[in-house]
């Protein structure tokens, strides 16, 4: 078993399946439900919570990571990091200094929301001895996995493409889960030479493989959805039904809801479940085998994306 620790019980940490008991679409609930893990501790910081995983699981949740005995500690396969933005940066420097050395670490995006935290986010992972992924949760969909690997059956090999995200809310916290799903799609090699422009809340971002236009809706909510046009087909994602449709000439995928049927193909897209497809994802990476959630270059690939476009903003 993954011996296994959960830093952070938040809403993705473990509040989201507590008013959907029939959900895993927390890192907890995904740990303890997984039989090849074992959740041998908790870290928050609410005294309510610690009570609650210890009375009703059996787990341990304490306030701080210095509270777990050190040996503990050096023994844990995979550490997943499901606090705030500066927090997870403080975490990842205490693991540092303790010298602890889990095969894997699982990091919630974004990977910063400033240049400071960035620089800080570096100065710990070069001195780490672990593989780190960021939980870009749509990337283990197997809708997602399918998509990326017929994208070029679907949209035509070579094809300049038209893309289109529109987002509300935070830059690094809504839109970084846009230009993800785009990047993951594409690959990092499609992502140079990009030429930026902006108009109010639109921006203009082309090169030789894509031309993507972004539009900020104000409302205080973190939605996005990306549509993705060739000459050969339109491929939508909405965030707000987790709805995923693929029109092609002449024929017609429907993604909704909990499940999707395709031609020859019958594949699962279970929103109310997408975290246990991102520990299947962890368990293959612990395991030395292909892994699909973002890599460190890739999420520092779409913050300074982001950075440009708000440098962009007019």
């Amino acid at each position: 078993m993954i011996r296994s620790l959960l830093i952070g019980c938040g809403n993705i940490g473990y509040n989201y399946d507590m008013m959907s008991p029939q959900n895993t679409q927390t890192h907890f609930r995904a740990l303890y439900n997984d039989k090849r893990f074992n959740l041998i501790s908790t870290v928050d910081e609410n005294v309510e919570k610690q009570l609650k995983i210890k009375n009703e699981y059996g787990i341990d949740c304490v306030k701080s990571l210095s509270q777990i005995d050190l040996h503990i500690l050096k023994n844990i396969d995979l550490i997943v990091i499901s606090t705030s933005e500066r927090s997870k940066i403080e975490i990842l420097s205490h693991i540092t200094k303790l010298g602890l050395e889990p095969k894997a670490i699982l990091y919630e995006k974004p990977i910063a929301t400033s240049a400071t935290e960035l620089k800080s986010f570096f100065d710990c992972f070069k001195s780490l001895k672990s593989e780190l992924r960021f939980n870009f949760m749509r990337r283990a969909d197997p809708s997602y996995k399918w998509l990326r690997k017929n994208f070029e059956r679907v949209t035509g090999v070579d094809q300049q493409l038209k893309v289109l995200i529109n987002f509300s809310g935070d830059l690094h916290n809504s839109l970084s889960h846009g230009l993800d799903f785009l990047l993951g799609l594409l690959g990092s090699a499609k992502f140079k030479k990009l030429q930026i422009s902006a108009l109010d809340n639109i921006w203009l971002i082309k090169n030789e493989y894509f031309d993507l236009t972004i539009q900020r809706t104000e409302i205080n909510v973190n939605i996005f959805d990306v549509t993705i046009f060739s000459e050969k087909a339109k491929i939508n994602y909405s965030h707000t039904d987790e709805k995923l449709t693929i029109t092609e000439v002449g024929r017609w995928y429907d993604f909704e809801g909990n499940f999707f049927t395709m031609s020859n193909d019958s594949l699962d897209f279970n929103a109310s479940n997408y975290m246990s497809f991102t520990y299947e994802e962890m368990f293959n990476l612990i395991n030395n085998k292909a892994c699909a959630l973002t890599k460190v270059d890739e999420a520092t690939l779409t913050f300074n994306l982001i950075e440009e476009v708000k440098g962009h903003y007019v």
